[in-house]
């Protein structure tokens, strides 16, 4: 093997084809192709069994989640609307009973 310089490796990686990449690199891109279709084939499984359960133990609920794309996101706007009621029922029971602890100097509650 003839040793090259510098420029000259550089020549070559310049000149190097789409071809050449690949046959270089056969074992790396075989592995990140199959290890994706394995990945893709292990995700269809377990959703496969995720429809199944929700059929399952769900019954129409679980339906609406596999039938609905934005079943999850109005879910969140659900509960973020509850907490919300929540908070504010709360602090109008704050300011409720504070108003009923006052009282003026005789006694009286504050209206």
């Amino acid at each position: 093997m003839i040793a090259m310089s510098w420029t000259e490796k550089e020549v070559a990686a310049a000149t190097m084809t789409t071809l050449d990449v690949i046959r270089s690199n056969w074992k790396k891109i075989l592995s990140i192709l199959g290890i994706s279709a394995l990945l893709d084939m292990a995700k269809e499984y377990f959703r496969g069994r995720m429809a199944d359960w929700l059929f399952r133990e769900l019954g129409p609920f679980g339906t609406w989640l596999l039938g609905n794309p934005a079943a999850l996101l109005t879910l969140a706007t659900l509960l973020v609307l509850v907490a919300s009621l929540q908070v504010s029922l709360a602090a109008g029971e704050r300011i409720r009973a504070s108003r009923q602890r006052r009282a003026d100097h005789f006694g009286q509650p504050l209206s």
